[in-house]
C-alpha cells in the first residue's frame, strides 16, 4: 500500500498541514509488517485549497511530490521490492480520525473531499 498523501492536524481540529507518505508492506491481516513513512509540514490551511500529489514509481524508488515539489525519495530495497511488485489498486478516502477531530466534533458532522482528476501512467515496456 502506497499513500500518497494523509492529511493531520492538531487536537483542536485547525491548522491542518502535517501531510505524511507512507508505505506499507507485508502480508494483509489487521497491521501490515512494515513501515516506512514521512511527515511533512505544509502551507496553513492547505487541506482547503487543490493540489496536485504525485507518486513516481521505479524498480529502484519511489518519489513522492506536493504541487510540483519533491518531498521524498524511498530507494527500492529487494525487501520493499518484493512488496511492491504486486497488483495494486487506487483507493480514494476521506476518513476522519477522532483523535484529530477538535474536541467539540459537532463541527465535524460533515465533511467533504473535492477531487477534479486522477491520471494513472505506466511506463511502456521495452522490447527486446
Amino acid at each position: 500500500e502506497i499513500d500518497i498523501f494523509e492529511n493531520y492536524g492538531g487536537e483542536d481540529g485547525l491548522e491542518v498541514n502535517i501531510q505524511s507518505h507512507t508505505i506499507h508492506f507485508g502480508e494483509s491481516g489487521e497491521e501490515t509488517r512494515g513501515m516506512i513513512a514521512k511527515k511533512t509540514k505544509v502551507a496553513k490551511k492547505g487541506d482547503t485549497l487543490f493540489h496536485i500529489y504525485a507518486c513516481h514509481w521505479t524498480e529502484k524508488f519511489i518519489a513522492f511530490y506536493t504541487d510540483g515539489k519533491l518531498i521524498r525519495t524511498q530507494k527500492m530495497s529487494k525487501n520493499l521490492a518484493f512488496w511492491m511488485n504486486r497488483e495494486m489498486s487506487i483507493v480514494i478516502n476521506n476518513g476522519l480520525e477522532a483523535k484529530y477531530l477538535p474536541k467539540s466534533s459537532t463541527t465535524y458532522l460533515a465533511n467533504k473531499m473535492e477531487i477534479d482528476w486522477i491520471r494513472v501512467y505506466q511506463k511502456k515496456a521495452k522490447l527486446k
